[in-house]
């Protein structure tokens, strides 16, 4: 009986030893792999999210554009263009609201003298929202990026197209023609805003009629100039 006894004990470890010992030691290795891929992940997610200015989600279009506004205000305007892009991305708008939009995503490009960024923007502006309240200023602008961006083909373009009565762009309501020279046209609007070009400390002496008609003579042999040499 004694000799049979290292049987029954070999034999009842057998029936009760682990099975699969090495699956299950697997498993336990996969499910820590899996729940370090998932942190890892969102670790980097995170990390994505802290290096923009406008969170990936959480965010309703409203609270996007308070965002872009506060960027504004608080004097980023990277950081607010970035977000008014976002909320151009993500929100319902007319032409109308996206056009006014993308003239403050220009505005805020020009104060950051990034002026072929705002350039694209004021052209959006412009197509999007034709008869903004704006319009002259951003016409303006356009002129002053192409300025500083050393284009000056386009700009003595440009400066044609705008005071071409045959083209839709110089379509003013309630302008006075007070000048024409050729197939052009200059009107008061226009004065207005040479007028408004000039130095405040010195725009009172153009006050009087012989001032001012000496500044339309001025516009005319400008645009007469800028005529010669694109034709």
């Amino acid at each position: 009986m004694g000799d049979k006894t290292p049987d029954r004990l070999q034999a009842f470890r057998d029936e009760h030893a682990p099975k699969n010992v090495g699956l299950r030691g697997s498993v336990p290795s996969l499910v820590v792999g899996a729940v370090l891929g998932i942190v890892g992940a969102l670790a980097v997610f995170n990390l994505m999210s802290a290096n923009s200015v406008v969170p990936r989600s959480g965010l309703t279009t409203d609270r996007i554009r308070d965002l872009a506004l506060l960027y504004e205000r608080k004097d980023m305007p990277d950081a607010a263009i970035e977000a008014h892009e976002a909320y151009l991305d993500q929100a319902t708008l007319s032409d109308t609201e996206r056009g006014d939009v993308a003239y403050s995503i220009a505005k805020l490009a020009m104060d950051n003298t990034n002026y072929d960024y705002a350039l694209k923007y004021l052209y959006q502006a412009e197509l999007l929202a034709p008869d903004s309240p704006v319009r002259d200023d951003r016409s303006r602008q356009i002129v002053h990026c192409l300025e500083q961006l050393g284009r000056s083909y386009d700009l003595r373009r440009e400066l044609k197209t705008r005071t071409d009565p045959a083209s839709q762009e110089t379509t003013q309501p309630g302008a006075t023609v007070i000048a024409k020279f050729g197939n052009e046209v200059v009107t008061d609007r226009d004065l207005s805003l040479r007028l408004e070009e000039v130095p405040a400390n010195v725009r009172d002496a153009f006050s009087t009629p012989e001032k001012q008609i000496e500044l339309l003579k001025n516009i005319v042999a400008e645009r007469k100039t800028i005529n010669d040499e694109v034709n």
